[in-house]
């Protein structure tokens, strides 16, 4: 029982510490966040306690910048600790439109993924850094880093429709329209249901990518389908194209 070990050493750190994770796991954020403060006015130096508040902060409140400041510190201490780069990432990703200049925010989240995966590629988070530094590269039009990352995460799940969905849009933007083709084919192969999530984007990334290539006739087809799913944009396209 950790408060009974506190109430016998009220500066045994680790029983706060663990105490904050049975809180987290009770929802109690109240005694989560305090029990952290608590580890950490007794060892600033604790990075696992700095890293969970600075998750905390960026999940919970709008003191970004603090949050921004725990990871950090979290970083300084141990510069090998991977979760304190990949949470860092997330939150800079998050935070980049509220910068004065998104792209540099982005950039800095490509370089907290980059270095998450390079520590430790085998690690539990390894799916999402992959998938944010993914999109993290496809808003700043770096297409082709945006296209490798999804490859990585179809070859840890090859039915990963979203990774399909993101590089069949990449590959549309760079003008490899057979690809787009394929990608958007595998989504519409693998879903079983059509309403599926990314089913009917599919059905007008194909149509988009077909009307690139000259089949007007089997753009309008799948926008035709789309749009029967219920995507707007499809019939827009409709209207526009296929009159």
């Amino acid at each position: 029982d950790y408060s009974k070990a506190i109430e016998i050493d009220s500066n045994h750190e680790n029983s706060y510490f663990n105490r904050a994770l049975c809180k987290d796991k009770l929802e109690d954020n109240d005694g989560y966040i305090e029990d952290l403060n608590i580890v950490i006015e007794l060892n600033p130096l604790n990075e696992r306690a700095l890293c969970l508040r600075g998750s905390y902060k960026h999940d919970n409140t709008d003191d970004w910048d603090e949050a921004v400041e725990d990871l950090k510190k979290a970083i300084e201490i141990d510069p090998e600790f991977a979760q304190a780069y990949f949470n860092l990432g997330d939150l800079l990703y998050d935070y980049a439109d509220s910068r004065d200049d998104e792209k540099e925010g982005l950039e800095e989240a490509i370089q907290c993924f980059t270095k998450a995966i390079d520590i430790d590629p085998a690690d539990h988070y390894i799916e999402a850094a992959y998938r944010y530094r993914g999109w993290a590269n496809n808003r700043i039009n770096n297409f082709k880093e945006a296209i490798y990352n999804c490859t990585k995460l179809i070859e840890l799940d090859i039915e990963d429709i979203e990774a399909y969905n993101d590089r069949s849009i990449a590959k549309l933007s760079l003008k490899d329209f057979d690809g787009a083709i394929n990608d958007a084919t595998k989504i519409i192969e693998i879903c079983e249901d059509e309403s599926d999530e990314y089913v009917d984007e599919a059905y007008e990334l194909r149509g988009q990518a077909k009307r690139e290539l000259g089949d007007l006739k089997g753009a309008c087809e799948d926008w035709k389908k789309a749009a029967e799913l219920g995507r707007e944009d499809a019939v827009k396209l409709l209207e526009e194209h296929c009159k």
